[in-house]
């Protein structure tokens, strides 16, 4: 059962998203990655997973994507699709930016990745792989700027936005109730990965639901797809796709982020 939630954005825009009602008695639990962390990857195997449990999950930032609202406009109204008890809330690839969370109770994901690699990703991502749909002319827009420079200049002038986001992370997630997970660690044992997301969000163990749905994503291409959201997964691409000069600048920028979660 869902209940639908009339919401307007920062920017005035009305949409509505319908959130599950659920009558479970666990603390809800909360999924966090960064964008091009392997975030798609991290919310389908929960999703999947909880579905074939029966338990529901949400995710605010893709229901308002898919309305055609940017997840960076969500307004405080939203903060009334979280409820304490009996969901899994997926799909945050930044702390949201207009109301805080009660994570008191809350087990946490936060999934991370070299965020050189994530950077590289991202390019990729917003110049060949995004979908960009009739009418979006934002999108487009960006498409077109990003594909008027290389991937050096790009990655230089993004590198900021990966720092805000890992600086809110920190202060925001409780440390107490949040698992860090790093991409290069799971990223070619999918169902290790699921089993651990299952035990640290306090789900219940499924075996076969398990195999499954880790099977099901288990996706590694033989050869860099560019046009496709799965480009290639292996860890370290920044090292051919950025010049030594660029590596050492992000190396600088990006060395908080770099020493906490141990990229050096």
């Amino acid at each position: 059962m869902n209940k639908d939630l009339e919401l307007i954005s920062t920017e005035g825009k009305k949409y509505v998203v319908s959130v599950p009602l659920s009558h479970l008695h666990f603390p809800s639990a909360y999924v966090f990655a960064f964008a091009k962390s392997g975030s798609t990857l991290l919310d389908r195997l929960v999703r999947d997973y909880c579905k074939e449990i029966g338990v529901p999950s949400f995710s605010l930032f893709g229901s308002a994507f898919n309305l055609g609202v940017n997840p960076g406009h969500i307004d405080k109204d939203a903060k009334q699709a979280f409820t304490a008890l009996g969901t899994v809330y997926t799909g945050f690839r930044h702390y949201p930016r207009n109301f805080d969370l009660d994570l008191r109770e809350a087990n946490c994901i936060w999934l991370t990745r070299d965020p050189r690699d994530m950077l590289v990703s991202l390019y990729f991502s917003i110049a060949k792989s995004h979908v960009v749909k009739q009418g979006d002319n934002a999108r487009f827009k960006e498409r077109e700027i990003v594909n008027s420079m290389d991937i050096d200049t790009f990655v230089l002038s993004r590198a900021s936005s990966y720092i805000k986001n890992f600086n809110m992370y920190r202060n925001k997630l409780p440390i107490n109730k949040t698992k860090i997970v790093r991409y290069e660690d799971v990223i070619y044992d999918k169902e290790s990965l699921l089993s651990l997301l299952v035990e640290h969000l306090a789900l219940p163990t499924n075996v076969d639901a398990l195999i499954k749905v880790a099977k099901k994503h288990d996706v590694i291409p033989d050869s860099e797809q560019v046009s496709d959201h799965v480009r290639q997964v292996h860890p370290g691409n920044y090292l051919v796709k950025l010049k030594q000069d660029t590596i050492g600048i992000l190396n600088k920028e990006l060395s908080t982020f770099l020493d906490y979660f141990d990229y050096r």
